[in-house]
């Protein structure tokens, strides 16, 4: 009996290691340099070289390298002995990525040009039989890159993706938008469009400039499913007014996109930088934004979760634009009038109840305890009864908190907000810097931490690497302070150096 239970174990054992193995993806990783020596010049030269099904069974990555001569992309290929057939998209020192694929190919036997016959002249040795791939593209280079890039026409899943990769970080001096990295500038066009799921797009840096009444988005995910953008800048310079954003989700029921940790810049004269315009979900969070016409725009109600913004100098007073999801939390406006509070009075709440003291100026209710629950300095509150609003200037007591402005009385309805009012003190707001100051107090700590959420939204470090603190900042970026030390240093308790 233990001998028939062996077998029965190693067989289910066997059957879970192959369907983990089957579910596998290999990632074929290319390269984009403007400056010269990567496999391409510009983005959208990678996206029409390798525009394939990623998920079909007859499209591989094989590991190996050339042995002699050279391979066209695109060219008919066959492998000795096996007989297998593809047709190559590229090669690169260590790979070649194959698109329909027949035959069984093997992990020893050469590859050669269809027409040639033979491998004498030109031949791919491989290392292994081939997996499925993930399309992954490094971007590099000072020269801009002009051509706009539209990624359509392929077929994508959660195992078999696109991972777009450029290699921005933040200049702790000077405009965070670099000279020194990767930068995608278009004029008059939308930069970046796909239209296909499960696209990737990471550190990159992205401008629009529109001379005319022209509309052009920075980043447009239309209609997809997964989509990721994070730890990127985006800036548009509008001559006029326009309608388009520096980022813009249009999504299908059932769908969500995820974008996190970026900055946008001067997407003004009508635009907004963060938009979600129809159906599916659009998770924003710990996005930096400064002087936009409308900071986040949710054209659809409670389609938009919004968890740690900074919306700054919005040039048309309208810091976010329609009914967020209800657990949109910890965003900072700088609305500074009590209509514009009303823009930011909704999503998540520390309190919901009834005043039950009056003193001018204050809010008082003794049956709740603010101190417990969290309450803010900065964070909105609504008179219910009447839809004024305010915010807290002070936490006097556990039970009373002073606002700006003389709005409740015993026995009206309030809620407080866990969105707050604050002038973020940024590096140098002036020039562009848009990385936290030393001397802020209301982003610095103010955050909520999403670590525990599902990824990919359980990301834990700043759009400059760093690893989030205990207790989050608001925003992109995350204000650490490198400290270091030499010799015997001894600490002990809850120490943090800011």
């Amino acid at each position: 009996m233990k001998y028939y239970k062996f077998i029965i174990y190693l067989f289910a054992f066997l059957a879970v290691g192959l369907s983990a193995n089957a579910l596998a993806a290999t990632e074929f990783v290319t390269t984009v340099n403007t400056d010269g020596g990567g496999d391409y010049s510009s983005l959208s030269l990678w996206e029409a070289a390798i525009d394939s099904d990623l998920t079909a069974a007859g499209t591989k990555v094989i590991a190996g390298s050339l042995t002699r001569g050279s391979f066209s992309d695109g060219v008919a290929v066959t492998q000795t002995t096996s007989g297998a057939t593809a047709t190559m998209l590229h090669d690169t020192a260590t790979q070649m990525m194959l698109v329909s694929v027949t035959g069984t190919p093997n992990s020893t036997n050469t590859w050669y040009p269809t027409a040639d016959g033979n491998d004498t002249t030109n031949a791919w040795t491989p290392t292994d039989a081939g997996d499925s791939v993930i399309a992954k593209v490094n971007l590099s280079g000072t020269v801009v890159d002009t051509t706009a890039v539209n990624v359509t026409g392929w077929t994508t899943n959660s195992t078999n993706y696109i991972s777009i990769q450029g290699n921005y970080v933040p200049p702790v001096s000077g405009s965070v938008y670099s000279t020194s990295y990767y930068r995608l500038e278009t004029t008059d066009t939308t930069a970046f469009t796909t239209d296909e799921n499960y696209v990737f797009l990471d550190k990159i840096q992205v401008q629009v400039t529109t001379t005319g009444i022209v509309g052009a988005n920075g980043v447009f995910f239309n209609g997809t499913n997964g989509g990721r953008f994070s730890n990127s800048v985006v800036k548009t310079i509008h001559a006029v007014s326009a309608s388009r954003s520096g980022f813009v989700s249009q999504g299908e029921a059932g769908e969500s996109t995820y974008i996190w940790n970026n900055v946008f810049i001067d997407t003004n004269k009508g635009a907004a930088a963060i938009r979600h315009i129809t159906n599916g979900t659009l998770y924003a969070y710990s996005n930096t934004i400064h002087n936009a016409a409308y900071g986040i725009r949710a054209s659809v109600a409670n389609a938009l979760i919004a968890k740690n913004n900074i919306i700054q100098s919005s040039d048309n007073t309208t810091y976010v634009d329609g009914t967020l999801a209800a657990s949109s939390t910890n965003n900072i406006s700088e609305s500074d009038t009590q209509v514009q509070y009303a823009d930011v009075a909704q999503g998540a709440f520390y309190a919901s109840s009834t005043a039950d003291g009056t003193s001018a100026s204050k809010l008082i209710d003794t049956s709740v305890n603010f101190t417990t629950l969290g309450v803010k300095v900065g964070s909105i509150v609504r008179n219910r009864t009447d839809s004024t609003y305010s915010r807290v200037t002070a936490i006097d007591s556990s039970t009373q908190v002073s606002l700006a402005h003389d709005i409740m009385v015993s026995g009206e309805g309030y809620t407080i907000h866990t969105n707050l009012w604050g002038n973020v003190v940024f590096v140098d707001e002036a020039n562009d810097n848009f990385l936290l100051g030393s001397i802020d107090t209301i982003a610095i700590n103010n955050g909520t931490s999403t670590s525990a959420e599902a990824a990919p939204l359980n990301f834990t470090t700043d759009i400059q690497g760093k690893n989030r603190s205990s207790v989050w900042d608001i925003g992109a970026d995350e204000y650490v302070v490198d400290v270091k030390m030499r010799g015997n240093v001894k600490m002990r308790g809850n120490v943090k150096f800011r």
